[in-house]
């Protein structure tokens, strides 16, 4: 089985049913992740190859061509990028953290205002940092990679796609990240919403105050 953005796309042009992630070993393709920046010719964009069984990511493995990097991982084997082994930087708290998130396509005025609430809210509490990169994919791996402590999105109708985490997920698993959903219940590459961080106290911490929006 294969999944991919563009693939999606074709379907729902077709109106046909999009296509869902089965128990069965599937592909899930992201050609370029980070499409609108690259369009505009900023760099952060990547090539991204998942593959899951039982709807779980098992492999990863994710190209950034400007920076020249590769980051791959398989379950039980560990993440390496350009052939080192990857490690989160274990923040604790809020107050030593680079958090990352997405504004997605979400216009709405009640879909902005809860996204720009929570951000604010992270910001008043003591966040160190935030950025947006515009690019799930590489967001997750540059957890893994320790540039980040944590990342999160799906606060409202900005979510990603199982093709924008698939092999984030495995990369920064391995890596030492943290993955629950925004309700803190269990990730879900299909789900509608998703937090990584580097620790389960900042995991607590980061839904303790988000929930507060």
């Amino acid at each position: 089985e294969i999944i991919g953005e563009e693939s999606a796309a074709a379907r729902a042009q077709q109106q046909l049913p999009p296509a869902t992630l089965t128990d069965a070993p599937t592909w899930i393709v992201d050609p370029i992740d980070g499409t609108t920046n690259f369009v505009y010719g900023i760099k952060l964009s990547c090539v991204s190859l998942g593959f899951c069984v039982g709807r779980q990511p098992v492999l990863g493995v994710v190209y950034d061509p400007y920076a020249d990097e590769l980051f791959v991982a398989a379950k039980g084997e560990g993440a390496y990028l350009n052939g080192a082994r990857l490690c989160i930087d274990p923040a604790k708290s809020l107050k030593e953290s680079m958090v990352l998130f997405e504004l997605g396509y979400e216009r709405s005025q009640a879909g902005l205002d809860r996204i720009l609430n929570g951000l604010k809210a992270l910001l008043l509490h003591g966040t160190r940092a935030t950025r947006t990169l515009g690019t799930a994919v590489l967001s997750l791996c540059w957890v893994a990679s320790g540039r980040a402590n944590a990342y999160y999105t799906g606060l409202s109708g900005e979510g990603g796609k199982p093709w924008d985490y698939a092999a984030g997920t495995i990369i920064a698993m391995e890596a030492g990240a943290k993955f629950c959903n925004l309700q803190g219940g269990p990730f879900d590459i299909e789900g509608p919403s998703c937090l990584c961080a580097s620790s389960n106290d900042l995991a607590q911490e980061i839904l303790s105050v988000l929930k507060s929006v």
